[in-house]
């Protein structure tokens, strides 16, 4: 029998959890199997000492997926399903798109968030791992243990969009600290990530909430979803005209539109994520040139996400 497809292993995994991470199933299965090292885990599971234990952009996963027996899903189905590599893709190229499923459904990620522009973006390429300490204790009560949310993970949310709270950073592998390492959630291991004052009054809730909730619907398109970057920009061109911000067959009124875009995005820069975001309105008009003409190279969705909430 190929080895690839004992039957100890596929018995011993255990099911998708609701709204599961790839990385939390892994991390449940090698705390289960008791194993002594992250290592041995990647080995059996990925068929590399470190094999698909990078938490955001995963490597060798049709390889899991056929040591399973696809019992989990087809290789495609799990990167579709339990990563956030589709939360990068509806702004892109297709070509990029089909290497970065080739670079997860294969042996190395190593150029991922350089292919996906994510190293010159000014947003923060690390993606640590995010955490709801209500979802955490009913995830222990239901399931018997608390385990990594999909929904938590994608860049620009900070509340838990079913219980409304700020969530908490995980201290490992954020920083290359325990970067190969399989761990769930442990509240002597998170952090608060957003400041107390972008959450107690003003704009601040209302603000983070419904980024939250945007890109909670972004999220839900069709795996595969990709928007036609000049049908984009004339929609966005379409919306300032709409808000008053172009005279008829005039120019735009740059000015204004940038002092209205920081007013918009000023209560979400107190995110340590969004902090790159600008402050006046001449960076504002300088950021938004970049989204609203014909891309060169590609810019990263919380840019086109801000702009849509707006």
């Amino acid at each position: 029998m190929d080895s690839k497809l004992k039957p100890d292993l596929v018995s011993a995994m255990p099911s998708w959890l609701p709204d599961e991470l790839l990385f939390s199933l892994v991390s449940r299965h090698h705390v289960l199997c008791r194993n002594a090292k992250a290592s041995h885990t990647c080995e059996k599971l990925f068929g590399n000492p470190h094999g698909g234990v990078q938490h955001d952009f995963p490597s060798r996963i049709e390889e899991f997926a056929q040591r399973t027996s696809y019992r989990l899903g087809s290789g495609r189905d799990i990167v579709d399903r339990h990563t956030i590599l589709g939360y990068f893709l509806a702004f892109r190229p297709v070509t990029d798109s089909a290497l970065a499923y080739d670079s997860m459904l294969g042996s190395t990620t190593k150029n991922i968030k350089f292919r996906l522009g994510l190293l010159t973006s000014r947003f923060r390429a690390n993606h640590p791992l995010k955490a709801c300490l209500e979802c955490m204790h009913g995830d222990a009560r239901e399931h018997g243990t608390p385990y990594w949310h999909l929904s938590h993970q994608y860049p620009g949310v900070w509340l838990c969009p079913l219980h409304r709270v700020p969530l908490l950073e995980s201290t490992v592998k954020s920083t290359g600290v325990g970067r190969f390492l399989w761990h769930l959630p442990n509240c002597d291991q998170l952090t608060a990530a957003v400041s107390p004052s972008a959450i107690a009054t003003g704009e601040g809730p209302h603000a983070i909430g419904s980024f939250t909730d945007l890109i909670v619907e972004y999220v839900r398109l069709s795996p595969g979803f990709q928007f036609d970057p000049t049908v984009l920009i004339d929609t966005y061109k379409s919306g300032l005209e709409a808000q008053g911000f172009k005279v008829t067959n005039g120019p735009f009124h740059w000015k204004s539109i940038g002092k209205a875009y920081c007013n918009v995005t000023a209560p979400l820069t107190l995110i340590r994520e969004l902090a790159c975001m600008p402050t006046n309105a001449d960076a504002a008009i300088v950021q938004l040139g970049r989204v609203l003409r014909p891309p060169r190279s590609g810019t990263h969705p919380l840019r086109h996400l801000l702009l849509i909430r707006w």
